[in-house]
């Protein structure tokens, strides 16, 4: 397993014991709710952070409905999360 795998496999498991795991650059990864869905790849949380995703999870993810993911809360340059495998109904 690459390195890059196991830290996001560690991040994951983190996230799913504490509820959230801070990342640089005002990220983290966590699951909230789905409060709205923006363009083709974007979901947007109660909170204003968003979420992009790809296509066919866009598809898959409902409003109203809990989503794991890297979200963004800030207007960093950064690029957004991606959706965690194995981890979104």
């Amino acid at each position: 397993m690459s390195r890059i795998a196991r830290v996001a496999l560690g991040s994951v498991v983190l996230a799913a014991t504490v509820g959230c795991v801070p990342l640089p650059g005002g990220h983290e990864v966590s699951r909230r709710q789905v409060a709205s869905k923006r363009g083709d790849d974007t979901l947007v949380a109660q909170d204003g952070s968003y979420c992009r995703v790809p296509r066919g999870a866009f598809e898959k993810a409902e409003v109203g409905r809990d989503y794991t993911c890297i979200w963004r809360v800030s207007d960093s340059p950064r690029p957004s999360g991606r959706s965690l495998p194995g981890r979104n109904p």
